[in-house]
């Protein structure tokens, strides 16, 4: 890869990143409130964690989650080191989530479900 093919794809990733975040910074209430308890299942690949009022959405969450590993692992012949911490958030009405594999393997899944058009 070619010097300025890196720097262009360090840019992009900069800047979705900085898209991200900025995105977040309106909802920053709504995430890590103290005033809820959480609770973590954890399977063979996964942490999934979840508030009170959020265990039947965890459970269903983190069997996909297995489900899809035992696909996926094989397909792209490659197996994230370590379990991913999977977040379940409820808190605001919107259907959406993101992923990270900087620093630590994260998802965080809303569980609102998506609106139909």
């Amino acid at each position: 890869m070619t010097r300025a093919a890196r720097a262009g794809l360090w840019l992009l990733c900069v800047a979705m990143t900085w898209g991200v975040m900025a995105s977040w910074s309106g909802r920053a209430h709504a995430r890590d409130d103290a005033s809820l308890s959480y609770h973590t299942i954890t399977t063979p690949h996964f942490h999934v964690h979840y508030f009170d009022g959020r265990r039947d959405l965890a459970r269903r969450a983190a069997y996909l989650a297995e489900e899809a590993h035992e696909v996926m692992v094989p397909l792209f012949a490659w197996e994230p080191a370590g379990r991913t911490h999977m977040i379940i958030e409820d808190q605001i009405d919107t259907a959406n989530g993101s992923a990270n594999v900087f620093g630590r393997n994260v998802i965080r899944i809303f569980g609102m479900p998506p609106e139909s058009d």
